[in-house]
């Protein structure tokens, strides 16, 4: 499945929770706990997978992607459900891959479409976040990409966002930068 999303610091997410309400369907709040696994020999180095805790159920994930001037993430994912998350813990480390980063994400999600979704996000120590989501099939072509990046710039200009303020480094980068700024301040 290719996953075409940006995402954006949302200075008052009240106002944008008030805003979705008013153009889409809120299905529900989430908090997920995500644990990003690195190579043993490079644990500061990029992610390999992500397993993610999400009412109950374990998932991992693996991405392909890649990520635009404007922010936009073009990924081609790959999942599947783990019934034992510390099993899965010793099978990822017999591999030669270690929990690098957790990541929390509590928040809200609104359904924009069939295949387009909202999610406001709290996200320790970064804040809050708006993330805006279309999926496509694997058999997507180029010109179904570029038609999502539009609904997703377009989408953002709506709720007077800038789509220039998209954010292009990963969150596991950002959550890095915070806690090694706090071990230098602190």
């Amino acid at each position: 499945m290719w996953e075409i999303e940006l995402k954006v610091r949302v200075p008052h997410p009240d106002q944008i929770a008030h805003q979705l309400d008013g153009r889409a369907v809120r299905e529900g709040d989430y908090r997920r706990e995500d644990i990003y696994y690195c190579p043993a020999e490079d644990p500061g180095g990029p992610t390999a997978f992500r397993l993610r805790s999400d009412r109950n159920s374990w998932v991992v994930t693996h991405k392909v992607k890649t990520v635009g001037p404007q922010g936009i993430e073009e990924s081609r994912e790959t999942e599947f459900g783990v019934s034992d998350p510390q099993a899965f813990d010793r099978f990822a480390q017999a591999l030669g891959y270690v929990a690098a980063v957790r990541k929390t994400k509590v928040g809200s999600w609104w359904r924009l479409g069939p295949d387009f979704k909202a999610e406001l996000s709290e996200v320790p120590p970064l804040g809050y976040w708006l993330e805006l989501e279309i999926l496509l099939g694997f058999s997507a072509s180029g010109d179904d990409i570029d038609k999502a990046k539009i609904r997703l710039t377009g989408f953002l200009r709506e709720l007077g966002l800038d789509p220039n303020q998209a954010e292009t480094r990963p969150y596991t980068q950002m959550i890095r930068e915070a806690l090694a700024t706090e071990k230098v301040s602190g």
